[in-house]
């Protein structure tokens, strides 16, 4: 029993290898100099390094882009281009903005095969057209309305000068346009990494007079300081529809909604935690003696789960890992 286990574990980490994408995002209160940063490292089988150009430029209304995607499947099919589109050089745009991923596939039933854009399109395309992080959201929102999504579960971290966000999205099933996701605003003071695992679980809703949390029938809103959460208005609902979950709705887990917990028998968890956490002891002091504090305010033991939030956190240069 002990050997098949072993060779259990060994398949799943070896598979989990081919498509290894580690996400790291530091706050701008987190870093020595005050810069927000992020980094992005793709094992993936076949991802080269390539640096890839979209110059600036002005366009006619009429104008339109051709989507190629990651095969012939979308060709000849084209979408809207906008007036005036950024300087882009691999993943980052003249205005700092930056947007990477890792790919957590979830549910492979919510893949939608006729929707047109798949992630790198669409970040590439956002990336096009934002200027800041929040307006990088909002235009990957419009575009998966418009257009629909073709990938599987994905985890997007979106940076500028100022923040750092995640956005975790996922497709609506064969023939249904759009998608649904969720977006969390990274604490300044926090750090934040990621590895090919949902790390969204629960999340504030939206409240009639505040902007803390707004869904996406309060998008406009987006631009306001103090939204920290953005998530599709359909994304409780979406769940509930398909049987993925019954509960309250101040209880619903993006996570355990949209992707399954086991790869190969072996938790999923588990196969992604060592690049997460090897990501956040590279940015920790070994001699730091200042006591671990949860964003929720409440002081777990270092590296283990928040009973109040069911979040994990680790002392870092000046603030907190967040998940």
């Amino acid at each position: 029993m002990k050997k098949f286990l072993a060779i259990v574990l060994f398949v799943a980490l070896g598979l989990e290898s081919v498509f290894a994408c580690t996400n790291l995002i530091v706050g701008k209160k987190a870093s020595a100099d005050g810069s927000v940063m992020c980094s992005y490292n793709c094992d993936g089988f076949g991802f080269s390094g390539s640096l890839s150009y979209s110059p600036a430029g002005r366009h006619d209304k009429d104008e339109l882009i051709a989507i190629h995607g990651w095969g012939p499947s979308h060709e000849g099919q084209y979408v809207k281009q906008v007036e005036y589109t950024y300087n882009v050089v691999g993943l980052m745009n003249e205005k700092q903005v930056t947007i990477v991923e890792t790919t957590f596939d979830g549910r492979l039933i919510l893949v939608n095969n006729e929707g047109l854009l798949d992630y790198f399109s669409l970040m590439r395309l956002a990336l096009q057209r934002s200027a800041t992080a929040r307006e990088a959201i909002k235009c990957m929102v419009e575009l998966v309305e418009e257009y629909g999504y073709n990938s599987s579960g994905e985890t997007l971290t979106i940076c500028d000068s100022n923040e750092a966000w995640i956005m975790e999205i996922i497709g609506k099933g064969p023939g249904n346009k759009g998608a649904v996701w969720v977006a969390l605003r990274i604490p300044d003071d926090c750090i934040c990494a990621h590895a090919n695992l949902s790390r969204i679980r629960q999340f504030p809703l939206e409240k009639k007079g505040k902007y803390n949390s707004i869904s996406s029938k309060s998008l406009k809103h987006i631009n306001r300081p103090e939204v920290e959460c953005v998530y599709a208005a359909d994304v409780i609902s979406f769940a509930k529809e398909w049987g993925f979950f019954k509960g309250k709705d101040e209880d619903f887990s993006f996570r355990e909604c949209a992707t399954p917990t086991l790869v190969c028998g072996v938790s999923s968890v588990i196969t992604t935690a060592t690049r997460r956490w090897t990501n956040t002891c590279l940015t920790s002091t070994a001699t730091s003696t200042n006591a671990t504090i949860c964003r929720c305010g409440s002081s777990p033991t270092s590296r283990s789960p928040c009973a109040t939030c069911r979040t994990t956190c680790a002392t870092t240069l000046k603030g907190h890992h967040w998940t």
